[in-house]
């Protein structure tokens, strides 16, 4: 089995997440390879309304982790080849009563 960072671990928690959000949002039609982020924090890249939402400082908790998740990934992205963990499977083994990662 291949050992994954702690951080690398929740950013995938993190992309799954937002990208589940994302497609339940806009019914499909957009995913995370859309979002933007501009050299001021600005999101873009998504229908006007969302990125309204997440723009905004006066946002619920929910959407304020969406676009923290937002800006955790981008910043990864632009650092680090995010392919490489957004890729990672785990696979695992269930004998009838214990729970194995192979």
């Amino acid at each position: 089995m291949k050992n994954i960072p702690y951080e690398q671990y929740g950013l995938i928690n993190r992309y799954y997440d937002l990208e589940g959000f994302i497609n339940r949002a806009t019914n499909g039609e957009y995913s995370w390879k859309d979002i933007t982020v501009d050299s001021n924090g600005k999101i873009g890249g998504l229908p006007a309304n969302l990125c309204s939402i997440f723009n905004s400082y006066e946002a619920n908790a929910r959407y304020e982790d969406l676009r923290d998740s937002i800006y955790l990934l981008d910043s990864y992205k632009n650092t680090q080849n995010i392919n490489d963990i957004l890729g990672y499977k785990a696979k695992y083994k269930w004998d009838g009563s214990v729970l194995q990662a192979n």
